[in-house]
């Protein structure tokens, strides 16, 4: 499973952000976030919520991370 934590898998669920999500970074209407807990993380854009993972084996033109799962909230 991608998210560790019981609270990220309910924000991927339902969009009901928890208290251990922190903003990494936010600019226009877009939100990168981190969980405290499982270390997940977010991007919020568009009133979604999607879930960043680690791309393996990835050139360094597409390393970084991708979107894997969304939710609106």
């Amino acid at each position: 499973m991608l998210c560790n934590c019981l609270p990220c898998q309910r924000l991927i669920n339902t969009g009901q952000r928890h208290p251990n999500i922190i903003t990494i970074s936010h600019i226009h209407q877009s939100e990168l976030a981190k969980c405290e807990i499982c270390s997940s993380y977010f991007l919020y854009e568009n009133g979604f919520w999607e879930l960043m993972s680690p791309q393996k084996n990835a050139s360094s033109i597409h390393s970084g991370l991708s979107k894997v799962a969304y939710m609106q909230n």
